[in-house]
């Protein structure tokens, strides 16, 4: 008796910890992004200048449509988003474009502009507090 008693507990206890680990790595569907994210501020460039950025991205229904200027440059992106482990987002590029970009971007700005407007990239987003991180593209993203 005790032996099946100890049984049904590990099988428990194992189902369990499977539980536990499903659902933090394929949390639930309702964890979407919704609303609008902004950040601006000045961006130091590798030749020691500075320059006036601004990033926005309004997220609805699974979709993601982005706006971010550097100076005379506009970078616009839309496209759907996917979910990823817990707080973590993949950001899905079907249209993009570049606007007024010219010689004088560095080159970490001009890998940004180009990368992120090409559709088929993939941006990943993390969550840092109520802020989203872009890795690829070192844009950060607040809650408004």
């Amino acid at each position: 008796m005790r032996s099946l008693k100890n049984r049904w507990l590990r099988g428990a206890g194992l189902l369990l910890a499977v539980l536990l680990v499903t659902s933090w790595l394929w949390p639930a569907e309702n964890e979407r992004l919704q609303g609008r994210y902004a950040s601006q501020g000045m961006l130091l460039l590798a030749s020691g200048g500075a320059v006036q950025v601004s990033h926005a991205i309004q997220f609805s229904d699974q979709r993601f449509y982005g706006l971010s200027r550097q100076e005379n440059v506009i970078v616009e992106i839309s496209g759907h988003v996917e979910k990823r482990q817990r707080d973590n987002y993949q950001l899905i590029v079907e249209k993009g474009g570049v606007t007024g970009l010219d010689g004088t971007a560095d080159n970490h700005s001009l890998f940004a502009h180009l990368f992120s407007s090409r559709p088929g990239t993939v941006i990943n987003l993390t969550a840092v507090d109520d802020c989203l991180y872009a890795i690829e593209t070192s844009q950060v993203y607040c809650s408004e």
